[in-house]
């Protein structure tokens, strides 16, 4: 048996839930360009990703892409609530002033 190449073993990854790529990017968007609906759709599609990834039994990943794009999107959500939180209050006061 000497001299006889050995077997090929290919390993085959479980394919990536593009809902979970989705959710990752428009995280990102939502943070470097426009927060309210990207980092809305970041929610969206990474808690429905992480539910479909986790019901897979292992058949698809992602899931930290997933995390990841719920947590760019609470950050987005949160940068809006402060930012309407300082400036609904100081438009009210220079509308006052004026």
């Amino acid at each position: 048996m000497a001299g006889q190449p050995l077997p090929q073993m290919t390993v085959v990854r479980p394919p990536t839930n593009g809902q979970a790529i989705a959710s990752l990017v428009l995280g990102i968007v939502g943070l470097a360009v426009l927060p309210l609906i990207p980092s809305i759709l970041a929610l969206v599609f990474g808690y429905i990703s992480k539910g479909q990834i986790d019901r897979s039994g292992g058949a698809q990943e992602g899931r930290g892409m997933a995390v990841a794009g719920i947590v760019l999107g609470w950050v987005g959500i949160g940068i809006i609530v402060v930012a309407a939180a300082i400036l609904i209050p100081v438009a009210v006061y220079t509308d006052v002033l004026n």
